[in-house]
């Protein structure tokens, strides 16, 4: 069975929104009507927005078009990026960047969420603008949903809701895992920032190596070029190596030996957003004959040094070593980065081996552990996309309500 296809416009109400001038003390300084912008409504833990992060007065409220948006309205963005949903938790108003839908009475808040954040994507592929894109209220207004009758839509509603309860738990744990990561390593070092156990301080140039790697577009002598895997920024995370996609790159044979990844060296992005400055993480051989672009500076501890790889890259990731980075690097338009005399002068606590290798025992239990947390929460992603489009496609059975 196929459930009926229905414009938003003939089942809600379609609201925008709109900001009061920032320049204008009085419309900023009581807190009498909520207000909610795009970025209130990403990376919610939850369907429901409690309460919005930030107020308006009551004069901001009628000095613009914005509008009262009552319990139960699902805001949608409508740019930046498009898409985006949350199911209004009380009466709140939103800025221009939302289309917000308020359900008719056939219409239940939570089917229509999981509604449009399956959809999302056709919705996004209707925008249009050149600074970024945006769709407009006619188009939303126009876009058809699937409908079911009411009390369909709150079976569906409880199945996906269920269901994704699932997943948001599996990530919670997930996020708890790398928490109690960072309380081990303060148990063990003490706060790098406040070195109370006193530890002396060495450059990281005394107790290793660092280059850059291979810049893609060279001009090389050499026509035997051979196609060899290499990471590139976005496969080195905070942490951890994100292997989904390998690229390769032509290189000669003197290249390959030149900028080969080997076990243990640490991997660091010269920069990007500030937040972002000493990402990094340990490289364990994972593919081989594997070496690495000019973005990512190689960092390869000397033997003789008395250093582990994941002491090292935890005190460069650490709060420690992103004060010193942001200190350190060159900052243009929001974008900062550091180069290799910065990082060789960072400054590196010396610690006890034996201490380090305890914490390397630790991480490695704790990869062990993430992999299996993060297979687990793939599954879930899996059941919970196939769950939705049986859903809208009027597919959803009662084992699939029973599981």
């Amino acid at each position: 069975m196929s459930w009926p296809l229905v414009s938003l416009k003939d089942c809600c109400t379609v609201v925008g929104g709109a900001t009061p001038k920032r320049n204008v003390p009085d419309f900023w300084s009581t807190e009498d009507v909520p207000w909610v912008t795009p970025k209130d409504v990403s990376n919610l833990e939850t369907p429901e927005l409690p309460d919005a992060p930030e107020y308006i007065s009551r004069a901001g409220y009628e000095s613009c078009a914005t509008y009262m948006l009552p319990q139960g309205t699902v805001l949608l963005t409508s740019r930046a990026p498009i898409g985006n949903v949350a199911i209004a938790g009380r009466s709140m108003c939103t800025n221009q960047g939302f289309k917000s839908l308020v359900p008719g009475e056939d219409v239940d808040s939570i089917y229509l969420y999981y509604c449009i954040r399956h959809l999302a994507p056709n919705l996004e592929a209707l925008g249009n603008g050149a600074t970024f894109k945006e769709v407009s209220k006619k188009v939303v207004e126009n876009f058809k949903i699937p409908l079911p009758p009411l009390e369909e839509q709150k079976r569906i509603a409880a199945v996906l809701d269920k269901a994704d309860a699932l997943r948001r738990k599996r990530q919670q744990a997930i996020q708890l895992t790398d928490t109690l990561l960072k309380s081990v390593f303060l148990d063990m070092f003490g706060d790098p920032v406040t070195n109370p156990k006193g530890w002396e301080v060495c450059k990281l140039e005394d107790v290793a190596e660092i280059r850059s790697g291979i810049t893609k577009g060279r001009k090389t002598k050499d026509k035997e070029l051979v196609e060899t895997p290499y990471m590139r920024v976005a496969n080195v995370q905070d942490g951890f190596l994100n292997l989904d996609n390998i690229a390769t790159i032509p290189a000669t044979k003197s290249e390959v030996l030149k900028y080969l990844l080997k076990t243990e060296d640490i991997l660091l992005t010269e920069g990007g957003d500030p937040d972002k400055l000493g990402r990094g993480a340990v490289w364990n051989d994972d593919i081989p004959d594997c070496i690495h672009q000019n973005h990512i500076f190689c960092v390869r501890l000397k033997e003789e040094a008395g250093f582990k790889a994941e002491y090292v890259r935890a005190v460069i990731g650490s709060p420690y070593g992103k004060r010193y980075f942001l200190r350190a690097a060159k900052q243009t338009t929001g974008i900062a980065s550091i180069n290799k005399s910065q990082l060789r002068n960072f400054p590196l606590l010396v610690t006890p081996i034996d201490i380090q290798m305890r914490f390397q025992e630790v991480i490695q239990k704790h990869k062990e552990d993430l992999d299996c947390q993060q297979g687990h929460l793939r599954k879930l992603d899996s059941l919970f996309a196939s769950l939705s489009q049986r859903a809208f496609r009027g597919e959803l059975t009662a084992k699939d309500e029973a599981a």
